[in-house]
C-alpha cells in the first residue's frame, strides 16, 4: 500500500486517479479547489483511505496552508500534479489576467507544491508532473499556455537531475487530447470554437485510460524512471 498525494484531484484525469488509487487499496490525500466535489468523493469511496484538501495552489498563501495540511501525513510514496489551466487566445487579444492566471497555476503552483512536499518524499518515491503537447510544440493561439508548461517542464527536469542521487523520482507526462472539461473553460469565444471543432478531427483520450497507464508507471520499480513520455490519441496529430 502507497501513500499518495494528488494535486488537482476533484475533476477530470486528476480525479480518475484518484479512484484508481483508492481501488488499488492505497491512502490517499487529494487537493482541489472545488469543496463540493471533494465531499462527493469522500462519499463515494469513504473516509477509511482518503482524505480531502480544499486548496488552491495558485493563492499567495497557499504554500503555508498546503505545508500545514500534510504536516501531519506520513511520506508520500507517489505525489502527482494534475492542477492546471488553458486559456487559449492569440496575443493580439492582450488576455493578460489569463496570461497570468496560467503562470499562477500551471508555474507558480508547480513550485508551491514542490516546496511543501519535498521534505514529505523519501528515497524511492516518485512525483510526476502532467503537462501537455503544448509545450513540445507550440501553436498559434496557445503561446502563453505553452509557455507556462515548457516552465514546468524545465523545474522537473531539473529536480529529476539534482536528486536522482537522492533516488527521488521525478517525471514529466505529456498529454495530448482527452476527455476532460479543459476546453470548455477556455473564455476566449474565437479560440473556444476553434478547439471544439478541432477536437471533433480525432477521438480524445478516455480519463480513466490515462489514469490506467500513469497508474502502472508509479508501479514501476524505484530504479526505473520514464522521465518523460508522450499520449496522445493515435488518431491526433498535433
Amino acid at each position: 500500500m502507497n501513500n499518495v498525494l494528488v494535486i488537482g484531484g476533484t475533476s477530470g484525469i486528476g480525479r480518475s486517479f484518484v479512484l484508481k488509487c483508492i481501488a488499488e487499496k492505497n491512502n490517499v490525500v487529494f487537493l482541489g479547489r472545488d469543496e463540493s466535489a471533494g465531499c462527493e468523493i469522500i462519499e463515494q469511496v469513504g473516509q477509511q483511505h482518503c482524505r480531502f484538501i480544499k486548496s488552491d495552489i495558485s493563492r499567495s498563501n497557499s504554500g503555508s496552508q498546503l505545508d500545514q495540511s500534510i504536516k501531519n501525513c506520513e511520506n508520500f510514496d507517489l505525489v502527482l500534479n494534475f492542477a492546471g489551466v488553458m486559456y487559449l487566445s492569440y496575443m493580439e487579444n492582450r488576455e493578460i489576467e489569463d496570461w497570468q492566471t496560467m503562470i499562477d497555476v500551471n508555474t507558480k503552483g508547480l513550485l508551491t507544491v514542490v516546496n511543501s512536499v519535498l521534505p514529505k518524499m523519501a528515497e524511492g518515491s516518485r512525483f510526476i508532473n502532467i503537462s501537455s503537447v503544448a509545450a513540445l510544440s507550440p501553436s498559434v493561439g496557445n503561446t502563453v499556455y505553452a509557455a507556462s508548461k515548457i516552465a514546468s517542464d524545465t523545474i522537473i527536469d531539473g529536480l529529476r537531475k539534482e536528486y536522482s542521487s537522492q533516488k527521488i523520482i521525478f517525471s514529466t507526462v505529456h498529454l495530448g487530447g482527452v476527455d476532460s472539461d479543459i476546453n470548455e473553460k477556455i473564455n476566449n469565444p474565437v479560440m473556444k470554437r476553434l478547439i471544439k471543432a478541432r477536437t471533433k478531427t480525432y477521438t480524445p483520450l478516455k480519463k480513466e485510460s490515462v489514469a490506467d497507464i500513469l497508474y502502472n508507471i508509479c508501479t514501476l520499480d524505484s530504479s526505473i524512471n520514464v522521465a518523460d513520455m508522450f499520449i496522445t490519441p493515435a488518431d491526433q496529430a498535433d
